[in-house]
């Protein structure tokens, strides 16, 4: 039978007989009452009634109604109904010896005075054997007590003690042992359960209470804590327990020494606490629990969080041992401070450290106070002369460590007010916070606690700097406890594991063991005896002055080791190779040894004082590409011995000397010391390096033929260019050498044929630097250090009275006293023919036959019209668009075939070949329409296709309006969708609906990306749904990664023609406007929308019927072309017929009508905006001088 449902709070006993006629002998000695029973299942209820004076005593409900077989010479009278009392003189006592073989259950409950009693233990319950089923259950209900008690379950010797009774057990086989405490806040000690299958469930009815729970070893069985409506706290003592394992999730703790968890409802409990043993134990956090604090103990314990699970602000004590906090499951940034904090931190700002450098004079401090590493907030304030405020265009603390530029992580200028003071100003800042400004990762504590933020001031002459300054700790603070993520307070835990992304990791003053695992980390040791281990991807690890000796891997990535010297004194710092490894060493004052290996990039700062960097040849050790060298304040000295890997040095303020080491080869080594942005070094072996400034050099032994430093190419990926396009060149300037080289110079002459030329620069290299814009040729002396590049990403326009072809040149030189050994590749060249107008202005098709008119256009005019031939033999309609998808500057023709097959071709424009010829649905005959525009951002034209169809039921697909989108670089599958998906309520949703439809592709939303516009065909509504040209280039074959932009019906939503569809900037606002022709069946109207403004609106859900919007320049036209009887339905183009830039109009004759094709430029277009007259008509023309029952159609 299931275990009996404790009983609700009640004071009341009810009369056995009402509910259940057990089959159970009593037997009364004295004030001992025995009872036993047989193989029916049973229940006997034992109240403990303390009213009675003397008491309290047991009071048995009797048998059965008039029952003579239980005779009881202490009042306890048989024939008498309902509960009596035990009125015996002694503590009274009751044993069951065996109620039999069913599922019993035995009850003790407290009589309706709950309020009274001593509490002592004068009444007994001694069960030999309650029976011998899995089944059976006691049941304990003390829920009307109203003063706190203690109750107690053991599983040796009193099994349970209640205040004013005991249970003991002998041979109990019971399913389940179930408490429900009083009102009052009890405390209910559990040292241990009896068998595997007896479970401990305890209740509250109410109070603050507290459950302690003894070694879990002990727990044989399950135990279940509920508590309603009350806040009880768990305390598990598993102190006396070996090592274990254990698990710890919503609403259970479970060890690997027990047969059962403990058990709890979530929402009732308010403090889980969980102590260990000593030995060496794993804590699994598998979830977010309740509050839970654990104590683990004192062996080299490890706690581990699965990933976003959370102790709920509860604390973790390691305890002695080596403990360890493993986030290895963790996908979201960690945040970690074992127990370091700092007593301030502190910044000297010059423009000496700006990258590059300037001669301004100015300078700063910066002072960072009441640092707590429990909120991660902090106090600063801020000193500036020889900056007026109004100078000021904003002050950053920027991520970045030295010689680099960060990103801007918190905008202190919007934060507080400048205050005048002498030639400066000041700025303080109360209440900052770490967590919430510092980009919003969890790597932000430890790069700002050690060194790897800076303060930053602007102004308009330097609006990337003029003075900058790192911020340095003042020194390391032991703090009492840590932080970490999910947790409170963390104190004697010496190990931290990071997980796969960024994450910030803080030792202790202890020895500790730091892996940031994947992420790009931020690692800050102590005093200790560290280990760092950066793990994958590119990680900072960072010693600061105070720290011990450690040792640092930065294993997988590109890692940076970080080194923060003496803020006041002077360091001796030494940097030499170890086999493959580096040996750093301070031998100055707070001497320290790191050892290094698999790091990219080491940077040393000395700070302050007068400090002395000695670096040996480092050509043996691996991985290390980058010393970088930073003398800051004071008088400093740089020996150095150049070898393979490159060294860059930066002086800072104050008089400062290098000195090259002497020779490792048989010859003098090849160094070429550069300053640099300028400023000269003068020299053999000794130099003085100009303040502020740096120098890059390196070594190659023995000495080689002088350097191939720079080489140089230029191209605008074109072979033929048409006059009045747009063109771009790519020059790129390389210094392919091994040393830094300052003072290069970049001259580009662009030839005469070039208009409006404009250019921008990017550099790659933390030293690289020059001028980021320009205009006109390009003429400028750059710095590039080892390595590094200048792309220069030149616009122009190629003049439209130009013929030919026009040729650039662009060149590179090295400063005098450096010698290129190739100086072949310091010049590049790139020729591009002229192309004199576009080949194609338009192409018509209409009669059967296969093939078109190709015009050209020349003053305006669509002229000269040529058979191009596409389907030769094919007698049904052809529909064509045109685009550059060979990236040759030449327009090429797509032609898809109309009813009667489904195949469409690409036409090269410069010779008039077929590239390819496709089938996007295998068996599909109705026809096609296709759209050409660049959708995947690779520079050529892809092609956009659907399928045509006679009704709403003769398409390819079912429920679907197909679509599908080829690659104009290979032709491949870009993309596969439904043209109307995620659009509720679209007829193409009803099953049997086949629809077929009409594409165009233009930049409607002024992103710069070109759009898919999908218009319904034949049998749909006369909708257009625009999606963004930002989700192709991820569709990777199948749906675009972005959902729909809009969807709007063009003209009434009960036309049933669909609509005709092209887009192109006719307003001359640079954004394309929908262009939409009417379909079969309407009239030939023609209505644009102005995709800027439509796109600018915060709800596009319009009605373009409504006339507002014609007057709000919404809808640009909305006009009848020609005839308005006609019924055709009306095609649309655009061109640029008239080669001013704006696209025109141009219309085809519909179904069964007079071939017939008008040109409407975009000034006369624009001359007719926010009318529903018909612009004026640049041209008409009778392409085929017949009625054409396909129609014409142009494109």
């Amino acid at each position: 039978m299931p275990r009996p449902v404790p009983r609700p709070l009640s004071g009341r006993v009810e009369s056995l007989e009402d509910r259940v006629t057990p089959a159970i002998a009593m037997a009364l000695a004295g004030a001992t009452a025995t009872i036993t029973g047989d193989a029916v299942s049973d229940t006997l209820v034992v109240t403990v009634d303390t009213a009675t004076a003397g008491g309290p005593f047991l009071a048995h409900n009797r048998v059965t109604a008039g029952d003579a077989g239980f005779v009881s010479n202490l009042d306890f009278d048989s024939t008498l109904a309902g509960v009596q009392t035990l009125a015996a003189t002694a503590a009274s006592s009751l044993i069951i010896s065996d109620l039999g073989d069913g599922d019993d259950a035995l009850r003790i409950v407290r009589g309706s005075d709950g309020a009274t009693g001593s509490g002592d233990v004068d009444a007994t319950v001694g069960i030999d054997n309650l029976g011998g089923d899995a089944g059976d259950s006691i049941t304990v209900d003390d829920s009307t007590r109203t003063t706190a008690a203690t109750y107690t379950y053991n599983r040796v010797g009193v099994a349970f003690a209640g205040p004013g009774y005991n249970v003991s057990l002998n041979a109990f086989h019971s399913g389940g042992f179930f408490l429900t405490t009083g009102t009052g806040s009890d405390t209910v000690n559990v040292t241990g359960t009896f068998g595997n299958s007896q479970e401990v469930t305890l209740n509250s009815a109410n109070g603050l209470d507290t459950v302690n729970i003894g070694a879990m070893s002990e727990l044989s069985s399950t135990v279940t804590v509920n508590n309603t409506p009350s806040l009880t706290t768990v305390n598990i003592d598993s102190s006396a327990d070996g090592a274990a394992t254990y698990t710890l999730t919503a609403g259970q703790v479970t060890s690997s020494l027990a047969g059962a968890p403990v058990i709890f409802t979530p929402i009732d409990i308010s403090v889980v606490n969980l102590t260990t043993g000593g030995a060496a134990d794993v804590i699994n956090v598998t979830a977010t629990i309740n509050q839970t604090n654990v104590t683990a103990g004192d062996g080299g314990d490890v706690v581990a969080f699965a990933a976003g699970a959370t102790l709920s602000g509860g604390t973790l004590d390691g305890g002695a041992g080596t403990d360890t906090l493993d986030y290895t499951a963790y996908t979201t940034p960690v945040a970690v401070n074992l127990g370091l904090g700092v007593a301030g931190l502190t910044a000297a700002l010059d423009g000496g450290q700006e990258v590059p450098s300037n001669g301004i004079a100015a300078a700063g401090t910066g002072t960072v106070s009441n640092y707590n590493a429990l909120t991660r907030t902090f106090d600063l304030n801020l000193t500036v002369g020889g900056l007026a405020p109004a100078a000021v265009t904003g002050i950053h603390l920027h991520r970045g460590g030295l010689g680099a530029n960060g990103p801007i992580v918190l905008d202190l200028l919007a934060l507080g007010t400048l205050l005048p003071n002498g030639t400066g100003f000041t700025l303080a800042l109360n209440g900052l916070d770490v967590d919430a400004f510092l980009l919003g990762g969890a790597a932000n504590e430890a790069a700002f606690l050690g060194g790897q933020t800076y303060l930053n001031v602007h102004t308009a002459a330097f609006p990337n700097g003029a003075i900058r300054g790192q911020v340095f700790s003042t020194g390391n603070v032991a703090l009492p406890s840590g932080t970490a993520t999910g947790i409170t307070s963390v104190t004697g835990v010496e190990n931290a594991t990071g997980g796969a992304a960024g994450d910030s990791l803080i030792g202790t003053t202890a020895a500790n063991v730091l892996n940031g695992l994947g992420g790009n980390d931020v690692l800050l040791g102590g005093p200790g005896a560290d280990t760092f281990l950066g793990g994958a991807n590119d990680d900072t690890l960072i010693w600061s002055n105070g720290d011990g000796s450690d040792v640092m891997d930065g294993q997988a990535g590109n890692d940076t080791v970080a080194v923060n010297g003496n803020l006041t004194v002077a360091d001796v710092f030494t940097v030499a190779a170890n086999g493959s490894r580096v040996d750093f060493d301070r031998t100055s004052a707070g001497p320290f040894s790191l050892d290094i290996g698999t790091v990219e990039t080491m940077r040393v700062a000395g700070v302050g004082g007068a400090d002395t960097f000695t670096v040996s040849d480092l050509s043996t050790v691996a991985n290390l590409q980058s010393v970088q060298l930073f003398g800051l304040a004071g008088t400093d000295t740089f020996e150095v011995t150049p070898s393979t890997v490159p060294v860059s040095v930066f002086g800072g303020g104050g008089t400062d000397t290098l000195n090259l080491g002497p020779t490792t080869g048989p010859t003098d080594p090849f160094v070429t010391p550069v300053a640099d942005p300028a400023g000269g070094v003068t020299g053999s072996t000794t130099y003085t390096i100009p303040t502020p400034s740096s120098i890059f050099f390196s070594q190659i032994e023995p000495p080689p033929e002088p350097f191939n430093f720079l080489t140089v190419t230029a191209t605008d990926g074109r072979t033929i260019s048409v006059v009045g396009s747009t063109v771009t060149i790519t020059v790129v300037v390389t210094n392919t050498s091994p040393v830094g080289i300052g003072g290069i110079g970049v001259s580009d002459l662009f030839p005469p044929e070039l208009t409006g030329v404009t250019w921008t620069a990017a550099y790659t290299g933390n030293r690289s630097s020059g001028a980021a814009s320009g205009s006109g040729d390009i003429a400028e002396l750059v710095n590039l250090e080892a390595g590094g590049s200048v792309t220069y990403s030149v616009t122009a326009r190629l003049r439209t009275d130009v013929a030919g072809s026009f040729t650039n040149t662009a060149t590179a030189t090295v400063p005098a006293g450096l010698v290129d050994g190739n100086t072949a590749d310091n010049t590049a060249t790139d020729s591009t023919t002229i192309s004199a107008a576009l080949p194609t202005a338009l192409v018509v098709t209409g009669p059967g036959g296969g093939s078109g008119l190709r015009f050209a256009s020349s003053g305006g005019q669509l002229v000269s019209p040529q058979t191009v031939a596409f389907f030769p033999g094919f007698l049904g309609e052809i529909h064509v668009a045109q685009g550059d998808v060979d990236d040759d500057g030449v327009p090429d023709i797509v032609a898809a075939t109309g009813p009667g097959a489904g195949v469409f071709q690409v036409v090269r424009g410069s010779d008039g070949a077929a590239v390819t010829q496709i089938e996007p649905f295998p068996g599909y005959a109705g026809g096609l329409f296709v759209a050409v525009g660049d959708l995947t951002g690779d520079g050529k034209a892809d092609i956009a296709v659907m399928p045509d169809a006679a009704d709403a039921f003769t398409g390819p697909i079912n429920r679907e309006l197909p679509v599908r989108v080829y690659s104009g670089a290979d032709f491949s599958l870009v993309a596969a969708f439904n043209g109307l998906a995620d659009l509720q309520g679209a007829s193409g949703e009803n099953d049997g609906t086949k629809l077929g439809g009409r594409p165009a592709i233009a930049d409607v939303n002024g992103d710069g990306t070109p759009d898919l516009l999908v218009a319904a065909g034949n049998g749909g509504g006369p909708r257009v749904t625009v999606w963004s040209g930002a989700g192709f280039p991820g569709a990777a074959g199948g749906k675009p990664t972005v959902n729909p932009l809009t969807n709007l019906f063009v003209f009434e939503s009960t036309q049933r023609g669909g609509a005709f569809l092209t887009a192109g900037d006719v307003s001359g606002d640079g954004v394309a406007d929908i262009i939409v022709g009417g379909g079969p069946g309407g009239g030939p109207r023609v209505r644009i929308v102005s995709g800027a403004k439509l796109f600018g609106l915060s709800n596009l859900d319009v009605n373009l019927d409504d006339p507002a919007n014609l007057a709000n320049g919404l809808v640009l036209n909305n006009f009848i072309a020609g005839d308005g009887n006609l019924r055709g339905g009306l095609r649309v183009a655009v061109a640029d017929v008239d080669a001013d830039g704006r696209a025109d109009l141009v219309t085809g004759s519909g179904t069964g009508e007079g071939s017939s094709v008008r040109v409407y430029t975009g000034l006369a277009l624009a001359a007719a905006f926010g009318t529903s007259s018909e612009p004026g008509v640049n041209q008409v023309l009778d392409p085929f001088a017949a009625v054409v029952p396909g129609g014409v159609w142009v494109g």
